[in-house]
């Protein structure tokens, strides 16, 4: 299938949002760390259906082993770069990891979706998970899961994982974003804070300024931890062009740092069918 920026003509699009001074920034930092890696997110519903109600609905834990599997997920001690061994026990494996969907069909569900607006959690198809293994196994875990559709069909256990990138690399160079270490809430572990800038005139910085000394060209997946929930999922621009090339659908890009350029990888011909 043919992808084509957002606007020509084609049987795929991608949402592509260019302006004056995403192009300047562009120029800026061409050729570093901030142009080879984006944030990576998923979908939180389908171009298939109508409603704002997600398309997958996590059921509950099976038995007391499985994860809230909510926006505290990495507080649990899974997700949020921590991965998926506590799934890996006799008593968690038990019972799978169950999800109910609206779809009819699973050519329906995108192969990246994310259950809980504001969690950390990521779903990933069975082709989607094997694209980046290819990229960067070691840098990855996964975890199937088990989705019945609302026909009650339920689709093979491993045709979806929940996913999470594990490799921690602190490439955020925290004084040039403007962060600092701040006591926790009522004195609590140090977290990472970033003022807002008070005087309208001061520079625009990216929320994260990736340092290129960290990140050699073999690391196409990461994470810098030290952030809360354990911060964004960056992916190099190989992984990103090999999704596009590959149709792999429901990923949402933000270009080497906050808003530069989005792409929003979908099915054309079911654009604006949310």
């Amino acid at each position: 299938m043919t992808e084509t920026p957002s606007g020509s003509t084609g049987e795929g699009v991608i949402g592509d949002s260019r302006s004056p001074k995403a192009r300047a920034a562009d120029a800026r930092y061409a050729g570093t760390a901030m142009r080879r890696y984006s944030q990576l997110g998923a979908t939180s519903n389908s171009p298939w259906l109508r409603g704002e109600k997600s398309i997958l609905e996590y059921l509950g834990p099976a038995n007391p082993a499985h994860p809230p599997l909510g926006a505290n997920v990495q507080q649990h001690g899974w997700g949020g770069g921590l991965g998926w061994d506590r799934l890996r026990t006799p008593e968690a494996m038990a019972a799978p990891i169950r999800f109910r969907s609206r779809a009819r069909k699973a050519s329906h569900i995108l192969d990246f979706h994310r259950p809980d607006l504001f969690g950390t959690l990521i779903l990933v198809s069975d082709r989607a998970a094997a694209l980046l293994r290819e990229f960067d196994a070691e840098a990855m875990d996964t975890y199937p899961v088990e989705i019945t559709l609302a026909t009650g069909e339920v689709l093979p256990q491993g045709s979806y994982h929940l996913f999470d990138v594990t490799r921690d690399i602190p490439a955020v160079d925290l004084a040039a974003s403007g962060w600092r270490w701040e006591p926790g809430w009522k004195g609590g572990p140090l977290v990472l804070i970033r003022p807002r800038p008070t005087n309208p005139d001061e520079p625009n910085i990216p929320i994260y300024i990736l340092r290129d000394e960290a990140l050699p060209e073999s690391v196409h997946l990461f994470r810098d931890r030290r952030f809360f929930r354990g911060g964004p999922i960056w992916v190099s621009e190989a992984v990103r062009e090999a999704m596009i090339a590959r149709g792999i659908y429901g990923a949402d890009f933000h270009w080497g740092d906050g808003y530069w350029h989005t792409l929003t990888l979908r099915p054309a011909r079911f654009q604006g069918r949310m």
